[in-house]
């Protein structure tokens, strides 16, 4: 007799799950980005705004403490709501930041609150991508 060589069928990864790795690897480098334009540009930004050395540090720090916070909170997020509403919620939240940056705000205060409300995204979506139910 003639053996049947039985073969599992493997699931298919669904084609949404990569969408979120995108959109961190994306939010991630958006800092990287937005550091070196910062440091590129800091002597404009400095007279612009009429800010010293250490104000103007603040805008790589807002960025990178929001990321860290909202990583943490996301993460509980998830387990309450789901993953993918985390995801796009974070994904909105990056993008109408990025928007808002096109208006050019001329307050030192309300840029470093959209440096926030982008870091507050890129940590949504960015504990998305480290769970496994996207």
């Amino acid at each position: 007799m003639a053996e049947k060589i039985v073969q599992a069928k493997l699931k298919k990864a669904p084609t949404y799950v990569i969408i979120p790795f995108i959109c961190t690897c994306l939010a991630y480098m958006t800092i990287y980005v937005g550091m070196s334009l910062v440091q590129q540009s800091a002597v404009q930004l400095k007279e612009w705004f009429g800010v010293g050395d250490t104000k103007l540090s603040f805008i790589g720090t807002a960025l990178t403490l929001a990321l860290g916070v909202c990583e943490l909170l996301g993460a509980s997020l998830v387990m309450k709501i789901g993953a993918k509403k985390v995801c796009m919620m974070g994904l909105a939240l990056h993008v109408v930041a990025g928007g808002l940056f096109l208006t050019k705000p001329t307050n030192f205060l309300i840029m470093i609150l959209l440096r926030i409300l982008q870091g507050c995204g890129a940590g949504f979506v960015s504990c998305c991508v480290m769970c496994r139910n996207v």
